[in-house]
């Protein structure tokens, strides 16, 4: 099955869009999440073609400043998810000591770990 890619552009208030490997293949949306269907009713009208017979990839083009602020912001979230997993990890291990090794009931626990005494206990659940 054919691949199209499918260059979309901001321009002024709307995304401009060009399949490059599709002569004529020009057209506009207001939103991105717009882009693909746009771009597959363009295709298949272009090439006289259903509109299941290809496949389009969407390539968003930004101004650099633009570009790197997107960059940072996607790998600060991905840090945030491996922190708050790491966190749950160490949260859980801590709880499991604390009731098991130590004997605390879950409310001195939920204190010490700054969680109510319930999250203690979904904690130190095994499943």
């Amino acid at each position: 099955m054919k691949t199209y890619t499918v260059v979309a552009r901001r321009s002024g208030d709307w995304w401009a869009l060009q399949v490059p490997h599709v002569r004529a293949a020009h057209s506009q949306c207001r939103r991105l999440s717009h882009a693909l269907t746009t771009a597959r009713d363009l295709v298949s009208g272009l090439l006289d073609v259903p509109m299941d017979s290809f496949d389009l990839r969407l390539q968003v083009q930004l101004d650099d400043d633009l570009a790197l602020a997107r960059e940072q912001a996607i790998d600060a979230a991905r840090e945030a998810r491996e922190a708050t997993e790491r966190a749950g990890i160490a949260m859980r291990s801590a709880a499991t000591l604390l009731v098991e090794r130590e004997r605390m009931t879950v409310r001195d626990v939920g204190q010490l770990l700054g969680v109510s005494p319930q999250r203690v206990s979904q904690l130190t659940c095994r499943t």
